[in-house]
């Protein structure tokens, strides 16, 4: 798996300016590698190419684009999936 050692973060894409990092990996095993920064929460689990990302307490402001990327560099980050739009379903 090529990208199975590298760093993940999960990021908010901002209409101008480089995208937020929310929560960014900070180990690289090869079975497991958690990371969590307030609501949010990444999981990694490179021998199945599975990266879950959980976010608690989901609001409206919450709204917007985010996606999945192996963190390579900065200026430079591999986007792992499509993006992900978040929106607001309100309740009828």
């Amino acid at each position: 798996m090529t990208y199975a050692l590298s760093l993940k973060a999960w990021q908010r894409v901002r209409s101008q300016g480089p995208p937020e990092v929310l929560v960014r990996t900070e180990t690289r095993d090869a079975e497991f590698n958690r990371a969590q920064a307030g609501r949010y929460l990444l999981e990694d689990f490179p021998t199945e190419a599975v990266v879950k990302v959980t976010v608690t307490g989901l609001q409206k402001q919450d709204e917007g684009l985010y996606q999945c990327v192996i963190d390579l560099s900065p200026q430079d980050p591999f986007i792992l999936h499509d993006r992900i739009r978040l929106v607001h379903c309100g309740a009828k």
